[in-house]
């Protein structure tokens, strides 16, 4: 059985190993300086938090570390009981994480109540003096159109124009007219047919005689 060559390697797999052990390299460098100044920094952490951040951060880097090992052995690491720890280091993660967004949230929530309360029981000044004009001119404005209204209404109800009576008499005066005529002509109407008429018709005067 012939042994493995650098030919027999996969040409697409060339690239992620290189940047593998890169990383490997990187990594090993980070932990040496991790290890070196753990004390300095655990006593920069100055309460019960921020050092539980650092413990948890440490384990679950460390742990992270063996599920690569196992994977790069060929072995399952979600069959071993290295998925059981990890998930207990997330839990805590959580815990933390909750503790942290309460201590925020209460920070925020005060100066909201703060800005909520002096915002609703106080104005400034001015703005109370610039609402104060507002009103005022609003009511003149109100008061002054409300007036020139009253007046229109009275000089449309009891007053009318001089072209709108000239135009009345004018009406009536042609109504009289058109009715003095209909009394005249009805007048000469009557008198041409009367008997005593002179210019009546002759036949008529006869059969008047007889």
């Amino acid at each position: 059985m012939s042994s493995s060559t650098a030919e027999d390697f996969p040409s697409s797999l060339k690239q992620p190993i290189r940047d593998l052990h890169e990383s490997l390299a990187d990594l090993k460098q980070c932990l040496y300086t991790f290890n070196t100044n753990y004390k300095t920094i655990q006593s920069l952490a100055t309460d019960p938090l921020s050092k539980a951040k650092i413990e948890l951060t440490t384990a679950y880097a460390m742990n992270s570390l063996f599920w690569i090992y196992l994977t790069t052995k060929g072995v399952n690491p979600q069959e071993q009981p290295i998925k059981d720890e990890i998930s207990r280091l997330k839990s805590y993660a959580q815990r933390v994480q909750q503790i942290e967004d309460k201590r925020k949230a209460a920070k925020v929530d005060t100066n909201a109540a703060k800005r909520f309360i002096r915002s609703a029981l106080w104005e400034p000044k001015d703005h109370l003096d610039r609402h104060s004009d507002t009103e005022s001119n609003y009511k003149r404005k109100a008061a002054k159109v409300d007036t020139n209204a009253a007046k229109r209404f009275i000089r449309s109800a009891l007053w009318e124009p001089k072209d709108h009576l000239d135009r009345h008499s004018d009406t009536e005066s042609n109504c009289n007219k058109r009715k003095m005529s209909d009394e005249s002509w009805n007048e000469s109407t009557t008198t041409t047919d009367s008997p005593h008429n002179s210019s009546a018709d002759p036949k008529r005067h006869k059969r008047h005689k007889k």
